[in-house]
């Protein structure tokens, strides 16, 4: 009966994922915003444990083909991401739920909490415009799946979440129009 219950265990494992920010539906409408420069602090105060996100943010921005250039020192247009990352799994049930893991070598699915907080200021000639979003996001983990485990930032489900909250800035960012869009010139 308790191999019965094991193998469940083991099967339903990283069957969930729980998400409170809603998908932005990012349309690629071939016309691209003018040129930024981008900041990016992941929380870390520059120690640099972070890069995984920084790395993932600058190429996120540079994917989305949002913008014409990404980095121009002449832009008038600035753009700075402030990252924090909460994880919520703290407290002595969750500990002692991790030790029984570990005497099952892993094999029981282990559920992962963690709060993503992004905070976007637009510095533009005429002022700035700050953009707050927040996604808390729940998953279980298995090591028969192993798109779910997460070793510290190296979880999909983490870039899917920074990846998700840029693409509601971007769509609220053109709806704002405060940067114009990138004029060809011929």
């Amino acid at each position: 009966m308790k191999i019965t219950i094991l193998i469940v265990l083991i099967i339903l494992g990283g069957c969930s994922t729980t998400q409170t920010l809603k998908n932005a539906n990012l349309i690629d409408d071939k016309q691209k915003l003018n040129d930024i420069r981008l900041y990016v602090d992941d929380g870390t105060g520059g120690n640099g444990n972070a890069y995984n996100y920084d790395y993932n943010i600058i190429n996120h921005f540079r994917e989305s083909n949002v913008f014409h250039t990404i980095n121009t020192h002449s832009s008038p247009y600035k753009i700075e991401v402030f990252l924090n990352v909460i994880n919520n799994n703290t407290g002595g049930i969750h500990y002692a739920y991790e030790l029984i893991r570990a005497g099952t070598l892993f094999a029981m699915p282990s559920k992962e909490d963690t709060t993503f907080k992004i905070e976007i200021n637009v510095l533009y000639p005429n002022g700035k415009k700050s953009y707050k979003y927040e996604d808390r996001r729940t998953w279980v983990m298995s090591i028969l799946n192993p798109q779910t485990i997460s070793w510290e930032m190296d979880s999909p489900q983490r870039y899917k979440a920074i990846n998700n909250m840029l693409d509601n800035f971007f769509v609220d960012l053109k709806k704002d129009n405060i940067i114009p869009y990138h004029q060809q010139s011929n």
